[in-house]
């Protein structure tokens, strides 16, 4: 008896073990107490398992990761705007640069994303230009995206674009008067209003994946971005030309050079663009903030380009094949334009045999399918078809 017993034990045990080397030890426990079947087990299986928890601290322990010099200038009281706006340095038109977060933060937050990216766990593309990124809402670091927000972007914003307000009504410190659109969002973006709402998300860029970044403008009343990470990168400014609706608004104006840690401010209407890195990785943070709420629930990255009456000729660096329409007039599509044009024509071309599919070719789809099919009819048919644009 003993002896079965033993054998018993033993095929149970290398049952067990087989079992832990195809699923992992974990599911192979959850099979054996009888849990692995039940919803909660899914869920809790599917959840995001931190590498750096300390990240993930409620509330954020900004006191740490915050540059010190930054952190004591926001602890200011009545001096704190005259503080940050000395802690500030400008590097060109309407744009300033300061040492935000500390180099063991931008590790650990830098390493976080890449564990996320790793673990395939949902995120989607922060925005419709960047391709390699994640919120950090998906990550779950919602509430540090919030106190960065409220505790150092609204009183950034306050301090460095406070005293640009009136230069933006009258046309200084940025060249010629705006349109009166551009001049009320300039005064709206640095008056205390911003920022009622916010969208942060961590980006990568790297030859061998997306290399750079478009001209473009941010959807965002202010803009911060702060490097995390800069592994042997060669390459990889950030351009930065004019403001949309001012008449130099394509004429180039200063590359800024990132820095681990230390961040970069703007108004979301000046143009800029990432040269392409050739070699390495750069990663970034950017938070946008907007001084209401956000209108558009997918984060589109740019604004439609508004040109002045009297614009300056374009200078060929502040050209955008996403938004300028008269683009090649002045240079050839790049590769990625033509591959994303052919892309938006196939997808047209789809879309139209959608609108003229009939009832009685989807009753001959499988099933599971023709909802799906009738539904894609239905959105196109309810609104004119669109022109193909290189988005």
């Amino acid at each position: 008896m003993r002896a079965a017993n033993v054998v018993a034990a033993a095929a149970i045990m290398a049952a067990f073990l087989l079992r832990v080397w195809t699923v992992g030890v974990v599911d192979a426990l959850a099979e054996m107490a009888g849990v692995a079947h039940y919803e909660w087990y899914a869920r809790w299986r599917t959840a995001y398992s931190p590498l750096h928890i300390e990240v993930f601290a409620s509330p954020p322990r900004l006191h740490e990761w915050l540059h010190p010099p930054l952190y004591a200038a926001l602890r200011r009281g009545p001096q704190q705007l005259e503080a940050l706006y000395a802690l500030a340095t400008p590097e060109g038109d309407g744009v300033f640069s300061l040492p935000l977060l500390t180099p063991a933060f931008c590790r650990l937050l830098s390493e976080e994303m890449r564990h996320f990216a790793a673990t395939g766990a949902n995120g989607a593309p922060p925005n419709d230009m960047n391709e390699h990124g994640v919120a950090l809402a998906d990550v779950g670091l919602g509430e540090l995206a919030g106190a960065l927000t409220v505790q150092v972007l609204t009183p950034l914003a306050a301090a460095l674009f406070a005293r640009e307000a009136e230069g933006a009504r009258g046309g200084q410190p940025y060249g010629p008067r705006p349109t009166e659109e551009e001049a009320a969002e300039a005064a709206a973006a640095v008056e205390g209003t911003c920022c009622q709402s916010h969208h942060a998300f961590v980006v990568e860029y790297d030859a061998a994946g997306q290399p750079g970044l478009d001209m473009h403008h941010d959807a965002s009343d202010v803009t911060l971005n702060v490097n995390l990470a800069a592994e042997g990168v060669r390459g990889g400014q950030l351009h930065f030309c004019g403001f949309a609706g001012w008449p130099h608004h394509r004429r180039h104006s200063f590359a800024y050079q990132h820095q681990v840690g230390r961040a970069v401010i703007h108004l979301g209407s000046h143009r800029h663009g990432a040269a392409n890195v050739t070699h390495g990785l750069r990663q970034n943070l950017i938070l946008w903030g907007r001084a209401a709420a956000a209108s558009d629930g997918g984060y589109m990255a740019s604004r439609p380009t508004r040109l002045h009456p009297h614009e300056l000729p374009p200078d060929t660096r502040c050209l955008s094949w996403t938004h300028d329409a008269d683009y090649e007039q002045y240079l050839p599509l790049p590769a990625v334009a033509l591959r994303r044009r052919e892309k938006q024509r196939e997808q047209a071309e789809l879309m139209d045999l959608v609108r003229q599919v009939t009832d009685s070719q989807i009753s001959k789809l499988p099933e599971k399918y023709q909802a799906i099919v009738r539904m894609l009819r239905h959105s196109q048919t309810s609104q004119p078809s669109e022109n193909i644009t290189v988005e």
